[in-house]
């Protein structure tokens, strides 16, 4: 008889079940096997566990166990595994009924003593039990207090195994925790006080200024001036912090271990303080099957049953049993993917607005330069809305990238907007691009039929850099092993977005750049030649005079630039019907001379602009995919010098610096 019950694995701050199933043969050869993706620390849990068994007086048979930890595919780690292991072998060597382990979670390490120890984690794991509508959870004592901040779930807290075993069996009560109850409102004001601050005037304004809005700050002062006692009394003035928002902080530090033992939940707003030699991954975080039928079932012509256990499985395949096909999940709303943004939001920035039409039109790799707080992650978050809805083999090609990456939400089915990835500049080159010990799909991948958005292009690193060029010329990427070669989609919309110097402020007339001319040219050849060439367009984000930015008419909403884009994208699927190309950023070879001819005019500013600019032979093909682009949006079959004007135009970085 197979045993099945709760316990919980962790992936970033949430809680995911896990079936912890444990499988007692008393026939052949003892042995005990482990499966499930489990890592070192749940694999040594063996001997944790029948080391506590052993000390409670618990004795198993001679058998053959094999314990499953589902979904396999997910990789589990920790010792909150003992506790559930250990139920799970009494309730399948009939010394618990299996009865007394359902509809509760259990977790927390276990001693060679068989006491209960600590685990991090368990607030995320309190509230997946609530979301499955389960009862109550073990957990270890000193996990307790963090718990029983969930409501309408009972938390038990046992000292030992054999209290945990006694309470199953009905032997023993055990009292749900209760809350800890809320600090005075002022506690967060003991030890320190501006009171304590002598002088400083304007900074004490600034900071209750910034303590009122939640503006960050900067604070530039000598030695000694009082910069860091400052900083340390800011928490003291900031208001306190609201249920929601503690329960958020106390799943951060429940799952970081950073909860002190017995502490329930976080009412201090948290101050950290990092040395300086902090390294990239302690400051920004990282280090080292669910329901398949709904994404199964977009796939036409092809019957999808989805049993839920083996012997339903088996039943419908003797015929005893009827399943029904999965039909597909029908399609969100056509304006499902302009919800929460609009263009209408961005003021100003006509130029740098024209620049993503034409880009969004022809599916065109895009660099926006400019200094901070011009706008260019807002406009860039922004370009989906007017992007094309997926057809339903883009949708399909999508869907399989995410499936294979397990990207896929539990029932979900075809994924149908979009995707908008945004790694930050520290991404490594194997999760830009794909691969690792088990390859698998990056973030380049992930974009698939969508938007790569890398901000602050000149920090990423430069190997992860120039990966990424093979898979923008070619919309594939290849991963080349010993003994095999795996190669995943990658047409995406590449849109990067700089500073114009280390300063950020080269070439503003309203702020002198401090720039050294080695540090602008170092700073400017960490993008190299053949990358660059591999965007389309190049345009610059100004910052926003104060005119625009205190309105002034309305701007144009995304409905409207959308349909333009629309008609753009119509004309070009009935152009390169019938072939490989999908849009105009695709075009190349005889399709490229075929469809962007230009006239005498045309031909000869192309000229001028090869000789005085020095444009690459790959720069002068996007030109020319530019233009094409440019007549796509105003309806024209024939590419003028107009057109050919505006796509120089729309490449800054060809013109002389």
């Amino acid at each position: 008889m197979v045993i099945r019950l709760y316990g919980a694995g962790l992936e970033g701050v949430d809680a995911f079940p896990v079936d912890v199933e444990v499988d007692l043969v008393r026939q052949g050869l003892p042995g005990f096997t482990l499966v499930g993706l489990a890592e070192a620390a749940v694999r040594e849990a063996r001997e944790r566990v029948f080391s506590a068994l052993r000390a409670c007086g618990f004795r198993l048979p001679p058998s053959r166990i094999t314990v499953n930890l589902a979904p396999a595919g997910r990789r589990k780690s920790g010792t909150a595994f003992d506790l559930p292991l250990a139920l799970g072998l009494l309730a399948a060597s009939g010394q618990i009924p299996v009865e007394a382990l359902q509809g509760r979670v259990f977790a927390g390490e276990l001693s060679l003593s068989g006491a209960l120890r600590p685990v991090p984690g368990m607030l995320p794991l309190a509230i997946m039990a609530r979301q499955l509508g389960l009862a109550s959870v073990i957990l270890p004592p000193d996990n307790g207090a963090e718990a029983a901040v969930v409501r309408d779930v009972a938390v038990y807290t046992p000292a030992h195994l054999s209290q945990c075993v006694a309470f199953l069996l009905g032997r023993e009560e055990l009292e749900a925790r209760q809350p800890l109850p809320a600090p005075p409102e002022d506690a967060v004001l003991s030890g320190m006080d501006f009171a304590e601050v002598r002088g400083q005037q304007g900074a004490r304004r600034a900071l209750e200024v910034a303590a009122a809005g939640g503006h960050n700050l900067l604070m530039i002062g000598p030695p000694g001036s009082g910069k860091t006692m400052l900083a340390q009394r800011l928490p003291t003035i900031l208001p306190p912090l609201d249920f929601e928002e503690a329960l958020e902080v106390t799943k951060v530090y429940s799952v970081a271990g950073k909860l002190a033992p017995g502490q329930g939940l976080v009412r201090v707003r948290p101050f950290r303080a990092p040395h300086h030699t902090v390294s990239e991954v302690a400051l920004v975080g990282g280090g080292l099957p669910p329901d398949n039928g709904a994404e199964a079932a977009v796939v036409r012509d092809v019957a999808v049953y989805t049993p839920a256990h083996l012997s339903q499985c088996v039943a419908f395949l003797l015929g005893r049993e009827e399943l029904e096909a999965r039909q597909p999940l029908p399609a969100p709303p056509e304006d499902a993917v302009l919800s929460g943004m609009d263009f209408a939001e961005v003021r100003g920035q006509q130029g740098a607005r024209r620049a993503l039409e034409v880009a969004a039109a022809g599916g065109h790799n895009l660099l926006m330069i400019g200094p901070p707080g011009s706008g260019k992650t807002m406009l860039a978050q922004r370009l989906p809305t007017i992007l094309p809805p997926l057809d339903f083999e883009e949708a399909l090609e999508v869907t399989k990238v995410y499936s294979v990456a397990g990207k896929l939400a539990p029932g979900q089915g075809l994924v149908r907007v979009r995707p908008f990835r945004a790694p930050h500049h520290t991404v490594s080159e194997v999760a830009l691009v794909g691969g690792g010990l088990h390859p698998l799909p990056g973030e380049v991948s992930l974009a698939h039929r969508g938007v790569l958005f890398l901000d602050e292009l000149p920090e990423f690193r430069k190997n992860a850099l120039e990966v990424l060029r093979q898979p923008l010329e070619d919309g594939r990427v290849t991963i080349a092993r010993a003994g095999q070669s795996l190669t995943y989609p990658a047409a995406c919309m590449l849109v990067a977005a700089m500073n114009p110097c280390p300063c950020g402020y080269y070439g503003d007339p309203d702020h002198e750049c401090t720039c050294r001319p080695d540090i602008l040219h170092r700073y400017r050849n960490r993008l190299s030649g053949p990358l660059l060439d591999r965007i389309d367009v190049h345009v610059e984000v100004p910052a926003v005079p104060y005119e625009d930015l205190r309105g002034g008419s309305p701007a144009e909403d995304s409905s409207t630039i959308r349909k333009r884009v629309l008609a753009a994208r119509e004309h070009q699927n009935d152009r390169y019907a019938g072939t490989a190309c999908r849009c105009n950023a695709d075009l190349g070879g005889f399709l490229l001379e075929r469809y962007c001819a230009l006239d005498a005019a045309g031909h000869a500013l192309m000229e001028q602009a090869v000789r005085a600019l020095g444009l690459s032979a790959r720069a002068y093909t996007r030109v020319l995919r530019l233009a094409r682009t440019i007549a796509d949006l105003e309806g024209k079959d024939a590419i003028a010098p107009a057109h050919v004007a505006e796509a120089i135009s729309l490449r800054v970085l060809d013109r002389p610096q």
